[in-house]
């Protein structure tokens, strides 16, 4: 893969995000959106205990962080 050059938010959902932000590459995240945006696995939130399938609701550019 690329250099480390996008941070990914995710939540779940209930709405609830999935920690902060995690660091990735472009070529990681083209290849999520292109699954969707959605995780293939369910986890349980670890805000509200619902059961569901994170997905990718923002990004940002970690250039200048």
């Amino acid at each position: 893969m690329g250099p480390v050059t996008v941070g990914v938010v995710t939540a779940w959902p209930c709405g609830h995000r999935q920690g902060p932000s995690t660091p990735t590459c472009t070529a990681h995240l083209d290849h999520l959106l292109l699954q969707g945006g959605t995780a293939p696995n369910m986890s349980q939130c670890n805000v509200c205990g619902r059961i569901g399938a994170a997905s990718v609701v923002a990004t940002h550019d970690l250039d200048g962080d």
